[in-house]
């Protein structure tokens, strides 16, 4: 089971970088006047620096409780799924603010996951009529995922008890007979598969705001593709939005904190073979579908 959800994962991740990498007739680029470079901002906040100022009194006390908003966010769990606390693909960032700093928050993000094996992975897209959406939260002792590729869909959790299929709607789980419960292997390849400093070399950091909230955009640029930037929307510690180089969006969520509140199979019962026969048949179904698509 570990090296099918293993390259599942995979997949996943796959489709969510190449849309990010970007794609000129992707549906979930944004308009171009929703998104912005540090660089293409940076002479437009010069000349509006004498109106900053002049507003930066009255916009003290909303930026404090704006702040205090960001911080107490950020200490949440990942929302599991919730694409209400990710910022949507027609978001509109202003406001945007290069600053000097040492804090390098991408660098950090994937240190954390890194170090503590800990990370929740959750986004949605829709590329070429095909929608997919993948979530896969992990601790040391924990995995779980959620995964509508398109192709197939599964839900699965790896505990220390052993491994589990997961029926949402039904609200019932089907245990896999003689699989080693040890989630090191799979969690170490996700962390792999998730994380990655290699080629990436850090750009700029700049404030900006959504909808009066306050972000931190930072870019990088990929070394080794050409010099690809990359930016990327920070809430607090978490990563909630992704502009490709095109300035196509991608609302995706990437943190270093797990979503524990998935590790549970309470509420649910477990299938039997039968009931589980006819899970699998629905499971495969969408890759038949798929299959014959591509034969005609």
């Amino acid at each position: 089971m570990k090296k099918i959800l293993a390259l599942l994962a995979a997949m996943a991740l796959s489709c969510s970088m190449l849309v990010s990498c970007g794609d000129e007739d992707s549906s979930s680029k944004g308009d171009d006047s929703s998104t912005a470079s540090v660089a293409d901002t940076s002479s437009a906040a010069d000349d509006t620096s004498s109106e900053a100022d002049a507003s930066s009194e009255e916009d003290s006390s909303e930026a404090d409780s704006s702040e205090d908003d960001t911080s107490s966010e950020a200490d949440k769990p990942a929302s599991g799924g919730s694409l209400a606390e990710k910022l949507p693909v027609t978001a509109k960032i202003e406001n945007i603010t290069e600053k000097e700093t040492d804090e390098r928050l991408f660098e950090k993000l994937v240190n954390d996951i890194t170090t503590n094996k800990t990370c929740t992975m959750d986004y949605e897209l829709s590329e070429d009529g095909m929608s997919m959406m993948a979530i896969i939260t992990m601790d040391a002792d924990n995995v779980y995922m959620d995964m509508d590729l398109g192709i197939m869909k599964i839900t699965a959790l790896i505990n220390p008890d052993g491994s589990y299929y997961i029926d949402k709607e039904a609200k019932k789980y089907y245990k896999e007979a003689g699989e080693d419960a040890s989630t090191e292997e799979l969690g170490m390849s996700l962390v792999e598969e998730m994380t990655g400093l290699e080629g990436m070399e850090y750009v700029s950091t700049a404030d900006c705001e959504v909808d009066g909230k306050a972000y931190v955009l930072e870019t990088w640029k990929n070394t080794e593709d050409m010099g690809t930037e990359m930016q990327y929307v920070f809430d607090g510690d978490d990563i909630v939005l992704i502009i490709n180089a095109d300035g196509g969006q991608m609302p995706f969520l990437l943190s270093a904190k797990a979503d524990t509140s998935l590790f549970t199979l309470d509420g649910m019962t477990e299938m039997t073979e039968e009931e589980y026969q006819a899970y699998q048949e629905t499971l495969m179904g969408g890759m038949s579908g798929a299959t014959g698509t591509d034969a005609e």
